[in-house]
């Protein structure tokens, strides 16, 4: 005779609030997604990678960007809460949070690309293809000469 047993599953109960506000200022519709999913059904994800070539040097790309994210700070006010940043070395580790989601990253400053690495959350990632251009587009324009500098 064989004994037969029952194992009730883990549910993870998820409430997401909408609109998503990323670092490009797009939002979804106002919404409540309620979504019941087997506990660890949202694995941590590969980041969201962006490359970026230049020709200035790693040192010049370093002084763009970080005069660009003091020019963005104050753009993005209204749409992140807060905005982290701290340079280690060539590279810069970042932290933002808008409407209660929390993306982080960072950016490596090489001699002839910035590399742009970005943790979405899961929900986010719906829109990686609209974050990835955004953050391209921003980044082209930090790494092109400065408005005073023309």
């Amino acid at each position: 005779m064989s004994t037969l047993t029952h194992t009730k599953p883990q549910i993870l109960l998820v409430l997401v609030f909408s609109p998503f506000v990323v670092l490009c200022g797009e939002s979804l519709c106002l919404s409540l997604c309620v979504a019941a999913q087997p506990e660890g059904a949202f694995p941590m994800s590969q980041p969201l990678v962006v490359s970026i070539p230049h020709r200035l040097g790693r040192q010049e790309a370093k002084r763009r960007l970080d005069s660009g994210i003091s020019r963005l700070r104050p753009e993005l006010a209204g749409l992140i809460s807060t905005l982290d940043y701290s340079w280690d070395q060539d590279r810069l580790n970042f932290s933002t949070t808008a409407m209660w989601q929390t993306i982080t990253g960072a950016i490596e400053v090489l001699d002839d690309a910035v590399r742009i690495e970005i943790q979405l959350p899961w929900m986010m990632r719906l829109l990686a293809d609209t974050v990835a251009k955004q953050v391209r587009g921003r980044g082209i324009a930090m790494l092109e000469k400065p408005p005073a500098d023309a």
